[in-house]
């Protein structure tokens, strides 16, 4: 099992942005310093309908998130994610060399 130091952990990516274009979604980052790479993974979200029978809003929850790709540059561009789909992002700095 590895062990993590606090000097081993990288600071988060800043100022996520998300934009789609032409059926593909663009996410572009602040990059992390000392990262070497990223790690993008996504998550599904789906609906819970319990309440809308009373007229009461629809819950969205997301699913489990899964890594999608790796890139070395401070962006990434989906071109697997389906029209009209609810997502979720997350971008993970990382140094390979530690």
């Amino acid at each position: 099992m590895q062990r993590f130091q606090q000097s081993s952990v990288l600071p988060a990516p800043q100022r996520l942005d998300v934009e789609t274009t032409n059926g593909k979604v663009l996410l572009t980052w602040d990059p992390a310093p000392g990262a070497t790479s990223y790690r993008i993974l996504r998550s599904t979200f789906t609906s819970t309908n319990a309440l809308q029978s009373q007229g009461l809003a629809t819950l969205w929850a997301p699913g489990q998130a899964v890594q999608i790709a790796t890139t070395d540059k401070p962006f990434y561009q989906d071109a697997n994610a389906i029209s009209g789909g609810q997502y979720g992002y997350y971008v993970v700095a990382a140094d390979l060399a530690r």
